[in-house]
């Protein structure tokens, strides 16, 4: 839409984390604004809104789409401006027709995961391939539209009850971080070393069992562009996502899990308590 169109064009186009070795090309390049032809006009949000952001793995389609995932959405979250899909350019011309068969009043936009590829992936290396996701989702705010607060969801989710994420200032307080318990010792899966090694001092988990992997989290600009600071001061490192991958090779405690959700969780309470 022109309104949207006119805010992204006087935005940076290039992350706001982006250091040495950026794509070639800016991320506009990768993106489909409006692919369900819903509008918005260019205004300023109230701090209670939020962005919907999904990675759209096609295995997860019949929920996404199927089974009206993205609509539960859009019926049950508060305050959502926009969503955006990011997924693989060939998957494009069946996410406008699922689009379109899931009617939903708020605009939708689809981002190519190859912007991320050709910026990091194709130039570090991983710990192991299913990675690239949670590290999309950990520098999500290089997508330039997206507002202060930002809802990443799983494409295999579907929503069942209202929820509102973000209130009102003056502490921009953030709910519904869940927790679950798992029974029996840590088991090399969770990722307590990892964290307790890539993040600051301050940030260890003191207990791998309580666990804040699900299927969703809030993310917060502020908070991430802080998060991103710390790490790549740590690292020496032009991006937090060369620091996931300096840490991987020079610490074996960083060859566990990566969880993105847990990683932001943990900096987070920290550094931000109030706001959880």
């Amino acid at each position: 839409s022109r309104g949207l169109g006119d805010v992204y064009k006087r935005q940076s186009l290039v992350s706001v984390f982006a250091g040495e070795g950026a794509a070639s090309q800016p991320i506009e390049a990768f993106t489909t604004l409006g692919i369900n032809n819903v509008k918005h006009r260019a205004h300023s949000s109230p701090p209670t809104q939020i962005d919907v952001v999904t990675l759209a793995v096609r295995g997860d389609f019949h929920v996404l789409f199927g089974q009206q995932g993205l609509l539960t959405f859009v019926r049950h979250i508060a305050n959502i401006r926009s969503i955006t899909i990011v997924g693989v350019g060939a998957d494009l011309p069946r996410i406008r027709a699922e689009v379109y068969n899931n009617t939903v009043g708020v605009p939708i936009h689809f981002v190519d995961e190859t912007f991320f590829k050709r910026k990091y992936k194709h130039v570090l290396r991983a710990a192991y391939s299913k990675v690239f996701q949670q590290l999309i989702k950990l520098h999500i705010f290089e997508i330039g539209w997206l507002l202060p607060s930002v809802l990443i969801v799983d494409s295999d989710t579907a929503w069942s009850r209202d929820v509102q994420f973000v209130y009102a200032a003056p502490d921009l307080r953030v709910v519904y971080y869940g927790q679950h318990s798992e029974s029996g010792a840590c088991n090399g899966m969770d990722p307590t070393n990892w964290i307790g090694t890539l993040l600051p001092p301050r940030c260890k988990i003191v207990n791998c069992q309580n666990r804040h992997i699900l299927h969703h989290m809030v993310f917060q600009r502020d908070v991430m562009a802080h998060l991103h600071r710390e790490v790549t001061a740590k690292w020496n490192a032009t991006s937090l996502w060369e620091s996931v991958y300096l840490c991987w090779r020079h610490h074996p405690e960083c060859r566990g899990r990566v969880s993105e959700y847990e990683a932001y969780y943990q900096f987070a309470s920290i550094y931000y308590p109030e706001r959880i």
